[in-house]
């Protein structure tokens, strides 16, 4: 075995065998953002009127419900493929608390659920309404008044009402308290548990991100503080490093996929208003960022109020949603590789990196991104599963930057090759990269 092949075939193992080291890819679906010259007309740009919104299949539909207090108390509807005004809630007989409406959710069988904000539990109930379609009118299922909690400010809906798998979420800003509300009479009226955080208060604006449904483990992430995972009773296990998520940043929610499990959150303030995807495979404080969206614009956003949501996709993807309050709202579509080695971020790249390729399995054709810290010669190549060396893609000199190639399943003669698992290899400054990539015909 050459030399070459035995370092392909270490890299596999490594790479392929424990866990894929692999930057994911993220395309724009739309924006409607103060950036962009496109915030909707019923969105302030100054009055922090939208902070609270969610992603939910309702009917046959894919939609978006944003919470609006501009100008009064409203539910907008928005088709989540495109981003485009469908209607509105009904909110009659809708009432009581600082804000009479504040975050929606959606369970998993498309029942609407939304809250109030109230400052102090005691004083104005904690209040949540259902819709069980988009032209029902508003049910009151849970009033709590208990204690002098502020909740509201974020709920998380998982499970189903259909089968009372469903728990709705609401975690007491700069306590140590969450309230977890659980049904078992399809989401008519809910049994609230309380839960005690082991390190102590939360910061302002608290998001729950739930493992799944059920007695089990949940993220945590407020403002002023680092992203945090806790067992199902609420003792401490570990942060996201700062690093990753940063403390200016709040509403969380978890995904898992196959072995993998991801964090989405929303991060606030200048040069962000955008996501971050964050993988936690390995472990929540060895966090790797996978994706940051484009920020959505200037306007002040000084609360740090927003929100994200996500719809996993059966072809493997994932469509990453965000509200930021003032400046908008957008959706981004991700391939959800798992433990990114490097964040193919804005400006020149602080590392090489090359990119795993995209599709893969592919047909004919698939693309490989690198990132290239400095200038220099740089080439990248395809090998077969013998080490042979098949087709250059690229062979020369290169400014620091992001690049990519694209790989037609042929080799350097131009002849088409069969089906199976080859090589491609980032070489420059004596160092080298490789991956592998399947061709299925």
């Amino acid at each position: 075995m050459n030399t070459l092949f035995q370092r392909i075939v270490w890299v596999g193992i490594v790479c392929f065998g424990f866990v894929s080291l692999a930057a994911s890819q993220s395309t724009t679906l739309w924006e409607r953002a103060a950036g962009r010259g496109s915030l909707p007309s019923w969105f302030s740009p100054n009055g922090h009127t939208e902070r609270g919104f969610a992603y939910g299949r309702v009917g046959t539909n894919d939609r978006l419900y944003v919470v609006s207090r501009n100008g009064g108390t409203f539910v907008r509807i928005l088709n989540a493929s495109t981003g485009a005004d469908v209607d509105t809630l009904r909110v009659a007989g809708i009432s009581g608390g600082t804000f009479a409406l504040n975050d929606i959710e959606v369970s998993s069988d498309g029942i609407i659920y939304a809250c109030n904000l109230t400052t102090s539990t005691g004083a104005s109930p904690f209040k949540v309404y259902r819709w069980t379609s988009e032209s029902a009118s508003p049910a009151t299922v849970i009033s709590y008044g208990t204690g002098t909690l502020r909740l509201g400010d974020k709920i998380t809906v998982v499970g189903s009402a259909s089968d009372n798998s469903l728990v709705i979420y609401a975690a007491a800003a700069t306590k140590d308290t969450v309230v977890k509300f659980t049904t078992t009479d399809n989401g008519a009226s809910f049994t609230p548990t309380i839960i005690k955080l082991s390190d102590g208060n939360m910061g302002s604006s608290p998001s729950v991100a739930p493992f799944g449904t059920g007695n089990v483990g949940f993220f945590i992430n407020s403002i002023g503080q680092s992203a945090k995972e806790y067992d199902a009773n609420g003792t401490f296990k570990a942060a996201v490093p700062g690093t990753v998520i940063a403390t200016a940043s709040n509403a969380i929610r978890y995904i898992a996929r196959g072995n993998s499990k991801f964090v989405v959150t929303y991060q606030y303030g200048a040069g962000n208003e955008n996501l971050r995807l964050v993988d936690v495979t390995v472990a929540t404080d060895s966090a790797k960022t996978v994706v940051i969206s484009p920020s959505l614009g200037t306007n002040a956003n000084p609360n740090g109020t927003g929100d994200v949501a996500v719809k996993v996709n059966p072809t493997g993807t994932a469509d990453l949603f965000i509200l930021s309050t003032n400046n908008g709202i957008g959706a981004y579509r991700t391939d959800f590789v798992s433990s990114v080695e490097w964040l193919a971020d804005f400006g020149v790249p602080s590392t090489f990196v090359l990119e795993q390729n995209f599709p893969n399995p592919f047909n004919p054709t698939t693309t490989i991104r690198y990132h290239v810290p400095q200038s220099g010669r740089l080439s990248l190549k395809v090998f077969d599963m013998l080490g042979r060396e098949l087709r250059t893609l690229v062979d020369g000199n290169v400014e620091a930057g992001s690049y990519q190639a694209t790989w037609d399943g042929r080799n350097e003669a131009g002849d088409d090759l069969p089906s199976g698992i080859y090589f491609y290899q980032l070489s420059s400054q004596g160092l080298q990269w490789t991956k592998k990539m399947t061709l299925v015909k």
